[in-house]
């Protein structure tokens, strides 16, 4: 892949994985199941599963042959975005933020999928700035300040409020 960020390309077709990806850079090295990251993460097995099958297609995880149930185990990749996975997260509840690049991508664990929301860096700088002001906000107006659409906004709203989260 001549220069091309793996990480950046899954961002852009299925971001949902990384979510899964976070879970595996945590367990290191060593094998692991579906069932480890599905308890670990909180998500249904056929979930993760799933991830898993994109991961391999992507080659950041290998199957272990001849395991039952199916084993995996992380590939050693060189992607520079992997860096910005493992230091730029934030966690709230049951939403998950990395910020990637010049983008924030916020997982929301529901238990049985995970729901994306990819948002612009400027579009989340915005928002803080609009907090900071002690403004009332509200979707429609977020918009119109940060001149993006309703559901952006609302997503870069999450995002701030996930940043700003107490419960670490």
């Amino acid at each position: 892949m001549s220069g091309e960020s793996v990480v950046m390309r899954i961002v852009g077709e299925r971001p949902w994985v990384l979510y899964v990806l976070l879970a595996v850079l945590d367990l290191g090295s060593g094998e692991f199941t579906a069932r480890d990251i599905a308890e670990a993460l909180g998500l249904r097995s056929y979930v993760v599963q799933r991830a898993l099958w994109w991961l391999k297609k992507y080659g950041f995880v290998v199957e272990v042959p001849g395991t039952n149930p199916r084993r995996y185990r992380a590939k050693s990749v060189e992607d520079p975005r992997l860096g910005d996975l493992r230091s730029a997260r934030w966690v709230c509840g049951n939403t998950t933020v990395v910020r990637v690049g010049g983008l924030y991508v916020a997982f929301i664990n529901r238990g049985d999928n995970v729901v994306t929301r990819v948002v612009r860096e400027g579009v989340v700088e915005c928002v803080k700035k609009l907090c900071a002001e002690g403004r009332g906000l509200d979707a429609s107006i977020v918009a119109r300040e940060c001149g993006c659409g309703v559901q952006e906004a609302v997503a870069a709203m999450r995002v701030v409020n996930t940043l700003m989260c107490r419960e670490r």
